[in-house]
């Protein structure tokens, strides 16, 4: 019990101040976002056991509470049928840790590719070559190269 406690600790330094000000963006009242995550931290003591790292980042699933807590605040309150002119309503910040994550496995997926078909992903998408340029500077018949190119895009997609 005292590890699980240590670890909800841990958490709280580590996100107390990135999710009171995303919650505190959501909100018109700082002493509201106060309130919202506490709540955020209960449910994170409450459902810690719960939590399956396979599925997401501790990242995405603290946001994902504390996401659902700002929607219940709002539920609770009627708020939500008139909201203010003064709440932003900028959800980049959840979207740009889903994309890291998703760039993260992605990086994780290329890494453990064999080099050939890894170099031939990251010409064709991050380099913008063609296969036909490809082929040229690996030295491989252009034939050769669509066929590399197709098993590389299945075994990525098996990866992820």
């Amino acid at each position: 019990m005292a590890a699980k406690g240590n670890e909800i600790e841990e958490l709280y330094r580590a996100y107390r101040d990135k999710l009171f000000y995303y919650i505190n963006g959501k909100v018109s009242s700082p002493d509201d976002a106060e309130d919202i995550l506490s709540e955020v931290f209960i449910k994170v003591t409450r459902f810690y056991d719960s939590y399956d790292d396979s599925k997401s980042s501790v990242q995405t699933w603290l946001y994902s509470i504390a996401r659902n807590a700002v929607v219940d605040f709002y539920r609770r309150s009627k708020e939500f049928g008139e909201l203010s002119e003064e709440i932003p309503l900028d959800s980049n910040i959840e979207e740009e840790y889903l994309e890291e994550e998703m760039l993260d496995e992605l990086a994780s997926a290329l890494e453990s590719m064999d080099t050939e078909l890894r170099d031939i992903i990251i010409l064709r998408y991050y380099n913008n070559k063609s296969l036909t340029e490809i082929s040229e500077m690996m030295d491989i018949s252009y034939g050769r190269i669509k066929l590399l190119h197709q098993k590389a895009l299945a075994e990525l997609k098996k990866k992820l």
